[in-house]
């Protein structure tokens, strides 16, 4: 019978953007010891468009940052997949 406390598993996240930080962020929450390297000094707005689908809120909500999220977003005004489309 092993009575040493097994070691924290860890984990490095490379890029502090959405992906990385929700990567981080699950991991942790289960359990996993996690560092998230980031390039940038800072973090800023680059003035671009992100779009969340459903999968992607449900995910937010199953991490606990969902209304977070929502309650820090403009939802879009237009949905035109090409420039043709009049918005």
């Amino acid at each position: 019978m092993n009575t040493h406390p097994q070691p924290m598993m860890r984990a490095a996240v490379i890029g502090a953007g959405i992906v990385g930080l929700t990567t981080g962020l699950a991991l942790q929450r289960a359990g996993v010891q996690v560092t998230v390297y980031e390039r940038a000094p800072e973090i800023r707005s680059t003035g671009t468009t992100l779009g969340l689908w459903v999968n992607a809120m449900a995910v937010f909500d199953t991490l606990g940052v969902g209304e977070q999220i929502r309650a820090n977003v403009s939802p879009a005004r237009c949905t035109s997949t090409t420039q043709t489309d009049a918005c």
